[in-house]
């Protein structure tokens, strides 16, 4: 089984569906970008007057520390997904998009998603999920428990938001691993035939229809979940040196 999607739009849906008032989300997105490109992958060490410091999540029980834009912080992520009465955007970390966090949702995501099936007794997962432009959650024509799985995700909006945090953050760091490789290659051209050449490999990265990568999450028998990219297994780790290969 696979879930996959063609674009990162969907990155902050699990932030901004557990607010009850309106908050400025374009703020946090810039947020998110400038502590994703300091060194640490935190937050810078400075804060401008008055602004203010993102609080840690209190966890109940720690499956992983990841990073955020607040600094490295233990999440239990069952409860970080868990939707809640009312959330302060400018204190709620937000997930960097990194390799380790990848493959510390992919390991609690996994396991999570083959119990949750047998819970609500679904025997048979879809082919694949995939998310329209506007986030809906779409199956594959004929799958017999449709329906059935869409209300089970509907009484488990933790879940729901857990994969498609993952599938967006995937799909993310995926994007900016192809814009370094670019520049890492721009920067290495020596004459303006071989720059030229490198702008022309990664023209789709300039389109007004820029294309992404069609993220999968497949999910094997025994709850290990696989991420690919274009159809061939992902591996954060690796994903930018197999680009420049």
């Amino acid at each position: 089984m696979s879930i996959h999607s063609v674009s990162s739009h969907g990155l902050f849906q699990a932030y901004s569906a557990n607010k009850t008032e309106k908050t400025d989300v374009p703020g946090n997105f810039s947020r998110l970008l400038a502590a994703a490109q300091t060194p640490s992958g935190g937050a810078a060490q400075a804060e401008a007057p008055g602004k203010k410091v993102p609080a840690p999540v209190q966890a109940a029980a720690v499956d992983a520390v990841v990073g955020s834009d607040a600094g490295s912080i233990a999440l239990d992520f069952d409860d970080y997904f868990t939707p809640k009465p009312f959330v302060d955007l400018d204190k709620l970390p937000l997930l960097l998009p990194s390799a380790k966090t990848i493959d510390a949702l992919a390991a609690h995501a996994g396991p999570k998603f083959r119990d949750f099936l047998a819970a609500h007794a679904i025997p048979a997962a879809p082919s694949e999920i995939t998310y329209d432009t506007e986030g809906k959650i779409q199956f594959p024509e004929g799958y017999a428990h449709a329906d059935a799985l869409r209300a089970a995700l509907e009484d488990d909006p933790a879940l729901d938001r857990e994969l498609r945090t993952l599938n967006a953050i995937i799909s993310a760091f995926a994007g900016m691993q192809e814009s370094a490789a670019f520049s890492q290659e721009y920067s290495a051209a020596s004459t303006a035939a071989e720059a030229a050449a490198v702008v022309q490999k990664y023209s789709y990265l300039f389109s007004n229809s820029q294309r992404y990568a069609a993220i999968a999450l497949e999910f094997l028998p025994d709850g290990t979940l696989s991420p690919t990219a274009d159809g061939k297994p992902y591996n954060p780790q690796t994903y930018r040196q197999n680009i420049l290969a």
